[in-house]
């Protein structure tokens, strides 16, 4: 009795240990920033511009010719501060500059928002459902869907411009919202194979979803609102493991309003 009650705990342990708590022991297989600045990765240390994200992008399709799971990690001793680069949201900071036009603001944001679409794909497994970077992709989501934020807020600046060269890219803020909404609606869609995320990785994107919602709203028109209620609801609907998101309900309610 006593052999098979450690037994049943043993089993359990194991189950946990590769259910939600999997990615905790995932091994660091990362390079060493050395090794990625040899393949042309740009400097952690600095913020990055368009052409060093292209750079880093070059570099990651490099490492990944070579092993799928040596591309940076998020929380690693040897390649975590360059991750928190890639993700960070001081790559955004030529926004707060007063001397750069909007209409230059308007093209290098839409390069890197393309470009975090990319790197989300980039850490991507094409083969397995179970993502073993899923964090690390969590992390990409939210940077991305912080960035189509961003430039919702910048395409209404544009909207209300007087200047003839803004005055022209006024017609651009439609694709814009659309983009945002596709966003969303792909960070929802995957969670109706709920195996590829560990539960708290899905909690964390849905807060972040409920958060952009909330300062984009008023970006948004009844059509876009009802667009994304939809994606949400149908996501929420088909998820194959119940999994229920309360931030996601709060989203629901949000648009809803």
């Amino acid at each position: 009795m006593y052999r098979l009650k450690h037994t049943i705990i043993l089993l359990i342990l194991v189950f946990v240990i590769n259910g939600s708590c999997r990615n905790i022991f995932r091994k660091d297989l990362s390079l060493t920033p050395q090794q990625y600045t040899q393949l042309g990765m740009p400097t952690y240390n600095a913020i990055w511009s368009e052409k060093d994200f292209q750079k880093a992008q070059n570099a990651i399709n490099s490492v990944i010719i070579k092993n799928f799971y040596s591309l940076p990690k998020k929380g690693s001793i040897r390649s975590g501060n360059l991750f928190r680069r890639i993700v960070s949201k001081d790559n955004l900071s030529f926004l707060e500059d007063t001397t750069i036009s909007l209409q230059e603001k308007a093209y290098r944001i839409q390069s890197l928002g393309n470009m975090m679409g990319q790197m989300g794909t980039l850490y991507t497994d094409k083969i397995k459902i179970r993502q073993y970077y899923s964090q690390e992709l969590v992390e990409i989501y939210v940077a991305h869907l912080y960035i189509r934020g961003k430039m919702l807020e910048l395409a209404d600046k544009i909207n209300k411009s007087a200047r003839q060269e803004e005055i022209m890219m006024q017609s651009g803020r439609k694709g814009i919202v659309s983009s945002y909404i596709m966003l969303i609606s792909f960070l929802v869609s995957e969670q109706e194979k709920t195996e590829a995320f560990p539960a708290p990785d899905l909690r964390r994107l849905n807060r972040e979803i409920l958060n952009s919602l909330s300062l984009n709203m008023q970006y948004l028109d009844a059509d876009s609102k009802q667009r994304i209620y939809d994606a949400i609801k149908n996501s929420l609907e088909k998820s194959k493991s119940g999994f229920r998101s309360k931030s996601l309900k709060n989203s629901l309610r949000l648009l809803d309003e």
